[in-house]
């Protein structure tokens, strides 16, 4: 059978598709196309307008990556092009990377369309024509543009500029084309939230909501899940999710794992930070960066030019609670902060954790370390200010000691004076952490009323920042006066071509 006869020269559209893309993307035993039952359901889809509110680590941006191979290698088509908006260049490299590995997989031979060009980025078909070229496109966090084609907003809720992005996509489907919208929430506000809930006036949506016990990776009978509708989120975790899912409940908020992985939404109004200082604290495009996640990277490529002044926060934690290191670059000259390594760590041994933070020390120029020393943290803490007494400072975390750092880091970030990594945990974290005053007049954070979760990534963070307040004056600078004077002569901001953020940009785009 030649070529010609298994691909008809028809347009795939509905049901076909989902066929198309079997007997196309499964010629070799190691790499079946097997999509899971709602993945079938959602390649089959040809509404104009699609919106996905989703559960974490269901393979949405996987499908959406294979329905646009499958539609650029359509023979029938020509020109075509779509679009991929995410949330970072790592997620944006990431749709490409799935389209090449599918497309590499296709027995040369069958292959109905070759590649005329390829980068991290984009790839580009030669259609069978041979007078014109279907593109993918994935883009970080950028309003798409130009050619018009199919969208694919991915991550959507997470978007700093998600008015601009979704203003930008409309008129690319104007003349003929697909918007596909996808996001597991942030918060009850923002383009996201208003298109899912807002029915009237986003009528010509069809809508998706794929929880976790929809997936078959995160639930062992999703039929029966799906059937049993009067269970709470702890019993039908208890009843049908899998062993990691049940891990996972176990080490968060009910409220945060019904956000993460039951498509609800997170009361935007209790947010101590709220998404409007995140987002503005958050470079996006060609400025962000991801944090290093390994202490060792991070030690081979330090520069004192680029990664700044070195201070760092450790929370510790033993069972349900992982360990987290944060380390901050500050620039005082710049009146800028950046989070340059996250490192986590789970169950880990007391001496592994004395290890990490002794090697942190001796091998980067960390002026100062601020350490949990709060019951299990507080041999620990011990020991390091033994070893370090002139880097490293003991806190003990009190009512009132919580609520000096935390209100410290609020401060921070209502100066815009910290530059966060497109890192989606890190921010979701900072995003749980709700205050509340008692009557006493103390406040109180979410983490003192909940024993499975402490925010441990933000009381890190805040620990860190601490240590950038607590050290010398002459290491860290005088944030606090050249903020008030920057914000009376209005030039708050991070943007600046002048500053450290060009220097943290290029080092990124050279790691990634």
């Amino acid at each position: 059978m030649n070529n010609d006869q298994v691909f008809e020269y028809t347009p795939k559209v509905g049901a076909d598709r989902v066929l198309w893309a079997m007997q196309l993307l499964s010629y070799h035993d190691d790499t079946q196309f097997n999509p899971d039952w709602w993945q079938g359901h959602y390649l089959k889809s040809d509404s104009r307008f699609l919106i996905t509110n989703k559960s974490r680590r269901i393979g949405w941006s996987y499908i959406t990556a294979v329905r646009g191979l499958i539609t650029a290698l359509d023979p029938a088509l020509s020109g075509y092009t779509k679009q991929f908006v995410s949330y970072s260049l790592e997620d944006a490299v990431e749709k490409i990377r799935i389209a090449t590995e599918f497309y590499d997989s296709i027995v040369e031979v069958k292959r109905p369309k070759k590649i005329v060009s390829r980068t991290r980025t984009h790839i580009e078909f030669l259609d069978r024509n041979s007078r014109s070229i279907s593109r993918l496109i994935s883009l970080p966090c950028k309003q798409p543009r130009g050619k018009g084609g199919d969208i694919s907003l991915d991550e959507f809720a997470f978007h700093q500029k998600d008015d601009e992005i979704y203003t930008a996509a409309l008129p690319i489907i104007s003349r003929g084309g697909n918007l596909e919208i996808g996001s597991t929430p942030f918060g009850n506000k923002g383009k996201f939230y208003e298109i899912v809930t807002d029915k009237a006036r986003y009528g010509k949506y069809k809508r998706y909501d794929i929880p976790w016990f929809m997936a078959p990776a995160l639930c062992r009978d999703y039929k029966a899940a799906i059937a049993d509708k009067n269970l709470t989120t702890e019993q039908r975790v208890e009843k049908y999710g899998t062993e990691i899912i049940q891990d996972i409940i176990r080490s968060m908020p009910i409220e945060d794992f019904q956000q993460e992985y039951e498509c609800s939404y997170r009361d935007e109004l209790a947010a101590f930070i709220t998404l409007d200082m995140i987002h503005a604290c958050t470079p996006i495009g060609d400025d962000e960066f991801l944090p290093y996640k390994t202490l060792d990277d991070f030690i081979v490529a330090y520069n004192p030019a680029i990664h700044g002044s070195l201070y760092a926060g450790f929370d510790v934690g033993r069972t349900n609670d992982k360990s987290e290191l944060t380390i901050l670059g500050n620039y005082p000259d710049d009146h800028t902060r950046a989070v340059w390594c996250c490192v986590s760590m789970k169950g880990a041994k007391f001496a592994d954790q004395e290890a990490l933070l002794a090697r942190a020390l001796s091998q980067l120029p960390i002026h100062r370390m601020a350490i949990d020393a709060t019951g299990i943290g507080m041999d620990l803490a011990e020991r390091m200010t033994t070893k370090f007494n002139k880097k490293v400072e003991a806190c003990t975390f009190t009512t009132e000691f919580k609520e000096a750092i935390a209100d410290a880091l609020w401060l921070i970030f209502d100066a815009v004076g910290i530059i966060l990594p497109a890192d989606r945990e890190l921010q979701e974290q900072i995003h749980s952490i709700k205050k509340t005053v008692t009557i006493g007049k103390h406040s109180r954070f979410d983490c003192d009323k909940n024993q499975k979760h402490h925010a441990d990534r933000f009381w890190s963070l805040a620990l860190s920042n601490y240590a950038v307040e607590s050290a010398p004056a002459q290491t860290r600078g005088q944030f606090y006066a050249q903020w008030e004077k920057r914000k009376l002569e209005g030039t708050v901001k991070i943007s600046n071509p002048n500053t450290v953020l060009n220097r943290i940009a290029a080092a990124y785009r050279n790691r990634i």
